[in-house]
């Protein structure tokens, strides 16, 4: 599982290790899957505090995960994945509107689809000799195949409660 930490300033990669985090959803666990919920912690103000925190928390020594690229939101690769992604999609936002804080103001469904359609271009760089399938279907079990590997795209924004 490849993760991506959306932050203000930062995209953090991170392959996990399929079990720190996560929990069932009971009945739903089946149809939907599991739950992977990370936290900053008790009392954190701070988005800076709160990324530091689960950063900590996915790199222990407790777990497998391991963070494996960390990407400015205005590094050159994210900006041309980006606008590619809203040419293809034919979104009417501009890439300008990201200038502060990039993806910030779109859902978390669409701001799902952005960042998974980075994660396949990143990947595309990364496994340059492997081959892509990517299903047309929605709500197919997986994002795309890798090779003979199923991938899936997980997104997430820090919030307060």
């Amino acid at each position: 599982l490849l993760l991506v930490k959306y932050t203000p300033r930062m995209l953090y990669f991170t392959l996990h290790d399929l079990k720190f985090g996560f929990s069932s959803a009971g009945v739903c666990t089946e149809s939907k899957g599991h739950v992977l919920q990370l936290t900053g912690g008790r009392n954190v103000t701070r988005w800076q505090d709160a990324t530091s925190n689960i950063l900590t928390k996915l790199t222990s020594s407790e777990n497998r995960c391991e963070v494996v690229a960390e990407m400015k939101n205005t590094d050159e690769i994210v900006v041309e994945a980006l606008e590619a992604n809203l040419e293809r999609s034919g979104a009417a936002l501009q890439i300008n509107s990201y200038s502060k804080i990039p993806l910030a103001s779109m859902t978390s469904s669409l701001r799902g689809l952005r960042l998974q359609a980075i994660a396949r271009e990143i990947d595309g760089i990364l496994n340059t000799s492997s081959r892509f399938h990517d299903p047309l279907d929605h709500q197919a079990s997986c994002d795309r195949h890798r090779d003979s590997l199923r991938v899936e795209c997980k997104s997430s924004m820090l919030r307060w409660e």
